[in-house]
């Protein structure tokens, strides 16, 4: 919350910040966790069924979402770090019941990329071994995404610096305005000015490790 004397800015600057403030606020939004349950076009796989080649698999753990690509034949590449134990581990092949755990599986949609199942199957595989695991650019979610759907990216990290964007937004926003304020040429940033830049400076370095989520 920012907190601002209206004597300070004229009637039209503090509708604006109000405006700008909203559009970011999270709080005026209702937010649903991506970790509750599948999307409405995911589909539930019960435990006689076999998914389709190339089917993009989703399994729940303890406050994420672990991610694989079934391959055929019973098995699923996956990145095995932290999908049992909590510590890294390189992307291999392992079988879908080893894959669930005993958890719940379901198959999640492709977005119709025009993919062939056999070019799903050979990009997965052709990632056994590596062992790059990062959590905001390299992990899990963003193996499957690029098998599947020929893009790098990981719904789950969006989510969870989606309320850190709409922060820097709104400090944004607060910045501008601050800066209209009349100040004496020469002098120093104001103090309120200058804390907004920390935090701003501070946002965007948690921000980074996503922004540089392309493969490499």
């Amino acid at each position: 919350m920012f907190i601002i004397a209206q004597s300070q800015f004229t009637t039209e600057g503090t509708r604006g910040l109000c405006r700008e403030l909203r559009r970011h606020d999270s709080t005026s939004r209702p937010q649903k966790s991506v970790l509750e349950r599948p999307a409405r076009v995911d589909r539930w796989l019960s435990p006689e069924d076999q998914p389709p080649l190339g089917a993009h698999l989703v399994t729940p753990r303890f406050a994420y979402q672990h991610h694989g690509v079934y391959v055929g034949r019973g098995m699923v590449v996956h990145y095995a770090a932290f999908a049992k134990h909590w510590r890294r581990g390189p992307v291999e092949e392992i079988s879908l019941a080893r894959f669930a755990d005993g958890h719940p599986v379901w198959v999640r949609a492709p977005r119709g990329t025009g993919l062939q199942r056999a070019e799903i199957v050979r990009r997965a595989r052709s990632r056994l071994g590596e062992n790059r695991y990062r959590f905001f650019s390299n992990n899990c979610e963003h193996l499957s995404e690029w098998c599947v759907n020929d893009e790098h990216r990981s719904l789950q990290v969006e989510h969870l610096l989606a309320p850190l964007r709409r922060m820097s937004g709104a400090l944004g926003a607060l910045k501008r305005l601050l800066a209209r304020l009349p100040r004496r040429r020469g002098r120093p940033e104001s103090r309120p000015a200058a804390s907004v830049s920390r935090m701003m400076a501070y946002s965007r370095a948690l921000d980074g490790p996503a922004a540089q989520s392309g493969l490499r």
